[in-house]
Formats: C-alpha cells, sequence, structure tokens
C-alpha cells in the first residue's frame, strides 16, 4: 500500500490544478466539470482515511454518499447551464456576468 503522504500530495495537487483552472476557464461547463475533479480529490483522500482505519465501512459508505451527491450537483449544475445557454446563447462567464441588471 502507498504512504499516505503521497495520497496528500496527490489530493493537494488535484486541488491546486482545480482552483487555477476554475481562475483561467471562461466556459460554464468546463468550471462544472472541473469541481467534479477536485470533489474526486476529496473522495480519495476520504478512501485513504477509511482503509487506514481497516477498511472502515463508515468511511467507505462515506465515500459512496459522496459520489452521489456530487453526481446530483452536477447533473443540477448542467441543467443551470443548459437553462442559462438557452436564455443568453453563451457559456461565457464574462458574457453572462454582463447581463446583470
Amino acid at each position: 500500500m502507498l504512504s499516505p503522504v503521497i495520497y496528500h500530495v496527490v489530493v493537494l495537487l488535484i486541488f491546486v490544478i482545480g482552483l487555477v483552472a476554475i481562475i483561467n476557464s471562461k466556459n460554464l461547463v468546463q468550471i462544472i466539470l472541473i469541481i467534479e475533479m477536485m470533489l474526486a480529490g476529496s473522495n480519495l483522500i476520504l478512501l485513504q482515511a477509511a482503509t487506514r482505519n481497516g477498511n472502515d465501512p463508515l468511511g467507505h459508505s462515506a465515500v459512496i454518499i459522496s459520489t452521489v451527491i456530487g453526481a446530483g450537483l452536477t447533473a443540477f449544475l448542467l441543467a443551470i447551464s443548459i437553462k442559462v445557454y438557452r436564455e443568453t446563447g453563451t457559456l461565457d462567464i464574462n458574457k453572462i456576468r454582463s447581463l446583470r441588471g
């Protein structure tokens, strides 16, 4: 089994890449997918913590619940982005922000 430090480094790397990508991304769908990637990183650290405590079933169920909630959140955000695209004709964040009013 890999050292817990490796898992922490990988998750930290996923979060840093995700934050940089969210800051630089202009597309709403890309931002949603980046958030899903960051959620997968948090699931990885939860799974590592569950296996470190001797295959704790509570930890594994927390990962499953987190995955289900993440899938529901992604579906909800994609539905909102479809509605935004139908109303505005674009998924560019800067153009959507300029429509305030």
